[in-house]
């Protein structure tokens, strides 16, 4: 009984809500109900009043982390690459016109010959005989005309003395006639015997590269044999093959820079000067060719060639990174930059795409050059939404 005695006494004096303890006394298992509430979370108006205390920065909202593209104006080129192999417009077989047999070939293969240049000749021994005997004829006609022209003279001088009658003159003149008959016919046949020996001679037809060479010496051929073949270089077209998904970006005159394996820092230029109606059908390109100017030679059938189609220019466009540009039914915008650092905001501007590419865009519109275009965001984007540009992209 004296302990719970002791115990009472301890608990009235220093164990009640509204005992104040002893100093320096530590008596946990005494603690009131209203040190209990103490430890319990505040909630209601409390719980606002302490949330009002809190820091301010500490409730500001965050911006949208993007990263932008700086604007300027550079002149613009867009072109479409292309492979191919360069042809001539003409392959011009050669043959001789007449039998014989090859006498000599004055070519080699991947010659550059002239217009006119002797390229082979046939064995002409029994065309100059009969060449020598036309002419023989017509000389011996002619000696004959002149002959009768002497006599015909003769005639009408002693026709005007009255030595002979009206008939005899008549007869030496028909004489005469036949006999200048006689020497246009012969010389006639010299023309067409002088134009089967030239015949012997084979001469391109126009300037170019000999191509093939296909007969030698000693062989006997006929008009059908072929000699050789001649590719009129002057001019001459690289034939290309074009995607279908690109075929509405090239059209007739563009402009096309070309490059070959042989020469691989010469550039040559041509334009686009035939479009063929249809797809092949394997491969879904579309044929076209591109006249090159050849004057100096230096390019040849075969060879392999990378083109670049020019398909749109542009001096002093704004050009932006395609993933810049927003667009809707009623149009297309980019988000730019507004506001100093840290208090940064999007701005929406109205553009007009000029033309696009894979990755690039040609736009103008509410828009200078070094604004800053937002190029990627974290998370969906607005006009007037705060952000935080962490990089900005060289332009």
């Amino acid at each position: 009984m004296g302990i719970l005695a002791a115990l009472l006494a301890m608990w009235y004096f220093y164990g009640r809500p509204e005992s104040k303890g002893l100093p320096g006394v530590n008596l946990p298992w005494f603690k009131g109900a209203e040190t209990a509430q103490e430890s319990e979370p505040v909630e209601g108006e409390g719980a606002a009043e302490l949330d009002a205390g809190a820091p301010e920065e500490a409730l500001d909202e965050e911006g949208i982390i993007a990263k932008a593209y700086p604007i300027s104006r550079v002149d613009f080129v867009d072109e479409l690459p292309a492979l191919g192999a360069l042809k001539s417009y003409a392959d011009i077989d050669l043959r001789f016109e007449i039998n014989g047999v090859v006498a000599s070939v004055e070519f080699r293969e991947g010659d550059l010959v002239e217009e006119g240049a002797l390229l082979a000749t046939l064995n002409q021994r029994d065309l100059k005989g009969r060449l020598e005997f036309a002419e023989s004829r017509a000389e011996a006609a002619r000696a004959s005309a002149r002959t009768s022209e002497q006599r015909l003279r003769l005639i009408e001088k002693m026709y005007e003395v009255g030595a002979v009658i009206q008939g005899k003159v008549d007869e030496v003149r028909l004489d005469y006639e036949a006999a200048l008959a006689q020497v246009a016919t012969a010389e006639v046949e010299v023309k067409l015997q002088r134009e089967e020996l030239e015949k012997t001679f084979l001469r391109a037809p126009s300037a170019g590269v000999v191509g093939t060479r296909e007969v030698e010496p000693g062989e006997v051929i006929t008009p059908s044999t072929k000699v050789g073949t001649l590719l009129k270089v002057d001019s001459i077209y690289a034939e290309v093959g074009i995607t279908e998904q690109d075929v509405g970006r090239i059209a007739l005159n563009q402009e096309v820079r070309v490059t070959v394996d042989a020469y691989p820092e010469s550039v040559f230029y041509g334009v686009i000067d035939n479009i063929l109606p249809q797809l092949e059908g394997r491969s879904r390109t579309l044929t076209t060719r591109v006249a090159l100017d050849n004057s100096e030679g230096f390019l040849l059938p075969g060879m392999f060639a990378r083109v670049l189609v020019t398909t749109f220019t542009s001096d002093q466009a704004i050009v932006i990174p395609i993933e810049a540009l927003r667009g809707t039914d009623e149009g297309s915008f980019v988000f730019v930059v507004e506001g100093e650092e840290g208090e940064q905001m999007a701005a929406q501007r109205t553009v007009e795409v000029q033309h696009l590419t894979s990755t690039e865009a040609v736009i103008e519109g509410d828009i200078e050059e070094g604004d800053l275009v937002i190029l990627e965001e974290r998370e969906e984007i607005s006009d007037g939404a705060r952000v935080e540009i962490t990089e900005i992209l060289e332009g």
